[in-house]
């Protein structure tokens, strides 16, 4: 028989069998979706390159700072890292970038703009693609003084219409008027290191307000990209800048730093940072899933090839040879199969579209996900293999001599294709899958949890962040002060305001540390620091546990006093014993400690784990008006109408910082919604995969045994009993299952616990009550099958077999 007219008869028999169509074809394409979901993220964050020019190359350049003997890589010296990129010799292309903010003066609404600062080979080297326009050149770099800046073809699009020619135009920023020099494209990617949000402006390096700290001061915000030229090693790089960096020891030698080390890594691996490990649990969770569909599949084929045993008897009987059944069996399983793949290739895509929504400025790299050809064609061979496969084990399971017994004996008891080991192989297969992929699911779930529904030791709800700052740079302490009050007063009498304090922090997208040593000098290291003023503990509910508040005289900075929080003071002294002690802390003045506040957390995971509750508070001192404004329940501080009411105050007054803390918080833990998104949509995929597997495998050994169950019931037999029976040969699989596969877990946890230590949480009630769940559906699933078969009258099992 031709090809087609098997395709065609096997089209014909789909249509009379919807259930199994539809199961069949929606198991392979949640399962081939995500296999090309986790295919796509995997690919770029462990085998693409980075979206640059010869981007293997490039070099991040830190350095390892020593403060009283305890090194830190994340926080750079500005000046260190300028001293290198005038000096060295080793680099085609080298190029600072320090990120931060501006407010655009000139642009209506005067909105705070994501700005980065950088020197001309940042362009070339990245591979930035223009609109309009050209990139920075020599004259502006560092130390010209160039008033230029580029624009994001967003910002020019929102503020300027789109104007052609834009780059006759320039945007004032604060006081300062810069002249447009072009438009960059929206296609640039830039790098998540760099920040992790889009810019708006670039700048020339030595416009940042970082140019103007002393060595003691440090930013994250600072990073220092280099691409070698031909031939020059890690080695040699590292030696340089440490020549470098000696000959100007006399410079640093007086501050705090003790050691300045280079640090020579690839650009790329920072760029990526633990991203490389999700993509290798998102990708074993597919493989886990994978594998969980084909044991299912075999199932409802074994279970479909039971049902057509009278059609393929009949193409026996007239002499239809192996090949021909082979080929009928394949013609319906890879119309199956390869309509799975077809809708999983539109699941995928919706998936990585939904994906790159929800993940955009949260993960690196994550607007360069796609489907690649590359993934679509191994799809699609993985799809033919697994119908050839499918066609295989169910012919080898028939039987073909088998299939002559059974005309021979009319079809009479001689049915059961697959052996009792087999059905509980399968069964056991299914569980031990299921369960290690519930077990990393939720040991990923919880670590996200843990972390997403963490008090972090304040109340922030309805509570605004407003920083002001003011284009008049000779303003003194005095006129500063009455200002605060001034802007205090007119944001009191604000619709909906109920309290207005000064003070920084309690969570934020800036993170200040700060060392703190005692009086012979021996430092505890940097320390989280947030200064505040009146009233800002009260505003945001942080207890005072033990001593006082600030006094008058430490907010005029005439008393040098500090709190810190309960960490904070077991770190200074295990016993906590730290009230009324001087220690030494900022520009190496004495500060007493008044008083231990309760632990106060950041939101974002990396400055979490920094800090985990240790705390500085600083007194406010008036040099930036900082302020946090509590509105009454629901009502929300209007940016228009605030910034209305500073104006009112003083025209030269700038709104730098307007933030929602509630909302701040959102986006601090969206990675970790991220991830439970992701470890729940597993988990709930990987218990419909094995529940159809289980029940799919038992419902065909159910359908086998209808005959002997008929007649257990005529002979008196009790379905309790007969449920009994099948729990009985039904618990040892399951059991051997849960036990190896939570093993198995357990071990490659604990093994690998440092690396994955980020993603995943153990909790042994945690683990229990996963097993116990999952033990619970597979009985479920080992019982159901039952159902139809023991709702019937025993004659009516009898003649259905």
């Amino acid at each position: 028989m031709p090809w087609f007219m098997e395709y065609k008869y096997a089209l014909a028999s789909l249509k009379r069998a919807p259930e199994f169509l539809l199961t069949t074809v929606l198991t392979l394409a949640l399962t081939l979706g995500a296999v090309l979901i986790t295919a796509s993220i995997g690919s770029t964050f462990l085998v693409n390159a980075l979206p640059y020019p010869d981007a293997d190359e490039l070099k991040l350049l830190q350095q390892n700072i020593t403060i009283d003997g305890s090194s830190d890589i994340r926080f750079q010296s500005v000046k260190g890292q300028v001293q290198w990129y005038k000096d060295q010799t080793v680099f085609e292309q080298h190029t600072l970038v320090h990120t931060g903010y501006e407010i655009g003066t000139s642009l209506q609404g005067e909105p705070r703009l994501n700005v980065s600062y950088v020197t001309p080979d940042y362009f070339p080297m990245l591979g930035v693609p223009l609109v309009l326009g050209r990139g920075f050149n020599q004259s502006e770099d560092i130390d010209r003084g160039a008033k230029a800046l580029l624009i994001s073809e967003k910002t020019w699009r929102e503020y300027f219409n789109a104007d052609p020619q834009v780059t006759q135009k320039s945007i004032t920023l604060g006081a300062q008027q810069y002249r447009i020099l072009g438009v960059i494209s929206s296609r640039f990617l830039e790098p998540y290191l760099f920040g992790g949000k889009d810019s708006a402006l670039w700048l020339p390096f030595d416009a940042g307000p970082q140019m103007g700290a002393d060595w003691e001061r440090t930013f994250a915000q600072l990073k220092s990209v280099g691409r070698p030229k031909a031939g020059v090693t890690d080695e040699q790089i590292a030696t340089e800048l440490e020549s470098i960096i000696e000959s100007i020891r006399d410079q640093w030698s007086g501050s705090v730093l003790q050691e300045i080390d280079p640090h020579v890594s690839l650009f790329r691996d920072a760029e990526i940072d633990n991203n490389d490990k999700l993509s290798l649990l998102l990708v074993f969770g597919a493989l886990s899933l994978l594998l969980i569909a084909v044991v299912n599949l075999t199932n409802l084929f074994f279970s479909r090839a039971l049902a057509n045993r009278k059609k393929l008897v009949i193409k026996a009987i007239v002499g239809a040879k192996q090949r021909n059944l082979f080929l009928a069996l394949f013609s319906e399983i890879s119309v199956i199969c390869f309509s799975g793949w077809g809708l999983s290739v539109l699941i995928a895509y919706f998936g990585v579209e939904g994906f790159i929504a929800m993940a955009k400025g949260y993960i690196p790299l994550v607007e360069a996900i796609h489907l690649e050809f590359f993934v679509l064609l191994v799809t699609f061979v993985l799809a033919l293999v697994l119908a050839l496969f499918f066609a295989y084990i169910t012919l080898k399971r028939i039987d073909y001599r088998n299939l002559k017994n059974y005309i021979q004996g009319s079809g009479k008891g001689t049915s059961n294709q697959v052996s009792g080991r087999t059905i509980k192989v399968l069964v056991g297969a299914q569980v031990f899958l299921a369960t290690g992929l519930l077990l990393v699911s939720s040991m990923v779930l919880s670590k996200a949890l843990q972390h997403k529904v963490r008090d972090i030791g304040s109340d922030i709800s309805d509570v605004y962040n407003v920083h002001v700052t003011s284009t008049n740079k000779s303003l003194n302490t005095e006129e500063i002060i009455g200002i605060q009050n001034a802007i205090k007063d007119m944001i009191r009498r604000m619709p909906g305001v109920a309290d207005v304090a000064s003070g920084g922090g309690p969570i934020g997208t800036r993170f200040y540390a700060y060392s703190l040593a005692d009086m012979d000098k021996n430092s505890y290291g940097y320390l989280r620091s947030t200064w505040i003023g009146e009233h800002y503990l009260d505003l945001l509910n942080i207890n005072l546990i033990k001593g006082r508040y600030f006094s008058d005289a430490a907010y005029r900075g005439e008393a040098k006093e500090i709190l810190v929080t309960q960490s904070a003071s077991l770190e200074i002294d295990p016993n906590g014993d730290v009230i009324g002690k001087s220690y030494i802390g900022l520009n190496d003045e004495v500060y007493e400690i008044i008083g231990i506040t309760n632990d106060v957390f950041d939101a974002k995971i990396k400055y979490y784990n920094y800090a985990k509750g240790s705390r500085i508070w600083w007194p406010q001192v008036p040099e930036d008006i900082v302020l946090k404004v509590k509105m009454q329940n629901g009502q929300v501080l209007n940016r228009l109408a605030l910034l209305d009411a500073i104006k009112q105050v003083n025209e030269s007054l700038i709104l730098w910082e307007y933030n929602d803390l509630e909302q701040l918080h959102v986006e601090s833990v969206y990675q970790q919604t991220i991830l439970v998104y992701l470890s729940s949509g597993i988990a709930l995929i990987t218990l419909l995969l094995a529940s159809i597997g289980i029940f799919g495998v038992l419902n065909y050994n159910s359908n086998l045994r209808r005959f002997e169950f008929g007649i257990r019931m005529a002979l008196g037999a009790k379905q309790r009993q007969l449920y009994a029976l099948v729990n009985k040969e039904s618990l040892l699989p399951v059991l051997i299952g849960l036990i190896s596969s939570s093993a198995l877990v357990l071990v490659l946890i604990q093994i690998f616990a440092v690396t994955l230590e980020q993603w995943v949480s153990i909790s042994l009630v945690q683990a229990v009550l996963v097993i116990v769940f999952s033990a619970l559906i597979s009985m479920a699933a080992c019982v159901l099958p039952m159902r139809n078969i023991l709702k019937n009258k025993p004659i009516q099992s009898l003649r259905e077999t």
